[in-house]
């Protein structure tokens, strides 16, 4: 089971706090290098300008040689305290969420600790609170699980915050569900939002209750793709990641699509190549947590290992025996958060990046030989990963002050 048991367990709950009155903190440096990651529990990887960037269950990482080195930003450097739930990288700005846990009558819940960006690659941060949607909200289950930005507007996924907006760099947010109906995440599973995709100005949100698309960046809702409302569906209602893969003039859309509480759906990866019109489901039976591609190579980060396919879904590899042999470092689970290729062949992080509860494994030559990162601390927990699927069949969500 996967937990991301953090260093904080006090609860913290402002329910004062408005989403219109987001104070920033000043500008901070990162703190130093150091030659080895400080996590094992790896639950984002992004490659820009050929360094590697890693969210991990106690902060952000950046290598700009291959995993050799490290620089570490945390909580000395301006970012929220806990683990990276969502991680954006564009041009030199960068987005991150993070979370952590809190006990309470005896109870885990994930708490969002806010959203953390710098426009200087890095250089220096700026933390604002987690959003609200309301002023009685809590930041119980408020969590950032992604981050999109269309244009000057920022769009996260919260899950109990449901979908927000920001075209002011976060100085203030508003709530959008992605239909046409009053924001109510207890009663509207469709407001509990987990993924985005942005593709130019169309905006594709996965939520509790399916895949939403907007062509107008937001302003509209055209579409509600779910299980039960199409002859070609998706596999299962509860989508947690989504994906581009772009070959040729021909985009294919995929969705990580797990079941919810009905006996018809399944968990799986769901594509389509006609924006939505039908589905092709593949994987069926294995949770997705996310997806990766390079032309027609799509790799799948999983509960089964890391899965790939050349044939579009028709047939599917797993690799097998992640094993450092010069450090003599194995990685023996099965369950991968996430996958990232750098398609750069002049960088040093070049090839194949795993993350899982055991750490980041490093491939250059498609998967013949492996680096594993040699982690200081025995963190091996994602409780950020095991909220979010456990969070559609648990009907306590307090997002509500009993105030």
């Amino acid at each position: 089971m996967r937990k991301l048991y953090l260093i904080n367990f006090l609860l913290i709950i402002f329910s004062s706090l408005l989403i219109f009155n987001c104070d920033k903190e000043e500008p901070v440096a990162p703190t130093t290098e150091f030659q080895y990651a400080y996590s094992n529990s790896v639950n984002e990887i992004r490659s820009f300008k050929g360094s590697i960037w890693v969210g991990t269950s106690i902060g952000l990482f950046r290598s700009d040689d291959g995993g050799n080195n490290w620089i570490s930003f945390r909580e000395t450097s301006g970012i929220a305290k806990g683990g990276i739930s969502a991680l954006y990288i564009k041009n030199n700005v960068i987005w991150v969420a993070s979370a952590y846990d809190s006990l309470i009558d005896g109870a885990t819940f994930a708490v969002g600790a806010g959203l953390s960006y710098s426009t200087d690659y890095g250089g220096t941060w700026r933390h604002i609170p987690q959003p609200l949607p309301q002023s009685d909200w809590t930041l119980i289950n408020t969590i950032t699980y992604d981050i999109e930005i269309i244009g000057n507007t920022i769009w996260i996924a919260s899950f109990g915050g449901g979908l927000m907006k920001s075209s002011d760099m976060g100085e203030s947010w508003t709530v959008r569900p992605p239909d046409n109906k009053n924001f109510d995440p207890d009663e509207n599973m469709n407001h509990r939002v987990f993924s985005l995709l942005a593709v130019g100005d169309t905006l594709w949100v996965g939520t509790a209750e399916g895949i939403n698309i907007s062509y107008d960046a937001g302003e509209t809702w055209v579409s509600q793709f779910t299980r039960q409302n199409q002859d070609q569906p998706i596999s299962g209602n509860f989508v947690v990641a989504l994906h581009k893969q772009q070959l040729g003039t021909q985009q294919n859309i995929w969705a990580a699509t797990v079941e919810t509480d009905n006996p018809y759906e399944e968990r799986g990866a769901s594509k389509t190549s006609n924006s939505g019109t039908s589905w092709e489901t593949y994987l069926e039976g294995v949770f997705v947590n996310n997806f990766e591609s390079s032309d027609s190579t799509f790799w799948a980060a999983s509960d089964y290992g890391v899965l790939f396919t050349d044939d579009g879904g028709a047939s599917w590899n797993q690799y097998v025996n992640i094993v450092d042999s010069t450090k003599k470092l194995v990685i023996a689970t099965q369950d991968y958060f996430t996958v990232c290729f750098e398609s750069d062949t002049t960088s040093l992080s070049q090839g194949l990046w795993f993350g899982c509860s055991q750490g980041l494994a490093h491939s250059s030559d498609n998967g013949n030989h492996w680096s594993i990162s040699e982690f200081l601390t025995s963190t091996n927990s994602n409780f950020i990963l095991k909220n979010r699927e456990l969070s559609i069949k648990n009907n306590s969500y307090h997002y509500k002050s009993k105030n």
